[in-house]
């Protein structure tokens, strides 16, 4: 950590990039063979079906399991839909937004309105009516199978 220190400085216990030209170059698709090269939306994917499990993980937790997973929990809460959509899994993002477990939590964490965001956020990213092509994750990689119920602005 302190050898990247220069270019990764930690502030407020984040980490951030130094400038952005090192964000570009990292992600820079034309350097896809290299070691030090990062897919956005391979890392969106990976997030989002974390946090996806993290989700459905906690509808079993007690509540000293609850307690130490707390951060975790609301990370997922806030952030879930978005890396699903970025990660081009927006199937499984609409999804959640039928399960009323979900819905409650989120609501309760607040502010309410970013389930409305999260919606537009799906119909944006198509809804669900594809997943850009990637392979949609099978029960092992914790997602729940679900027939389709049309679009979450419907609600």
């Amino acid at each position: 950590v302190a050898k990247l220190s220069m270019l990764f400085p930690i502030r407020d216990r984040k980490l951030h990039v130094f400038h952005k030209s090192v964000k570009d170059w990292l992600v820079d698709s034309e350097r896809r063979d290299e070691t030090c090269y990062v897919d956005v939306d391979d890392v969106h994917e990976r997030l989002g079906m974390r946090c996806h499990d993290v989700l459905k993980d906690s509808l079993t937790f007690n509540d000293k399991q609850r307690s130490k997973m707390e951060k975790a929990l609301v990370y997922s809460l806030k952030h879930c839909v978005t890396h699903l959509c970025k990660g081009g899994l927006v199937k499984v993002a609409r999804d959640l937004m039928f399960e009323f477990e979900y819905l409650l939590e989120r609501a309760t964490l607040g502010p309410v309105h970013m389930l409305v965001k999260d919606c537009l956020r799906i119909v944006s990213c198509g809804g669900g009516g594809g997943d850009r092509g990637r392979r949609r994750p099978g029960p092992g990689h914790g997602a729940r199978c679900y027939r389709d119920r049309g679009l979450c602005c419907h609600l």
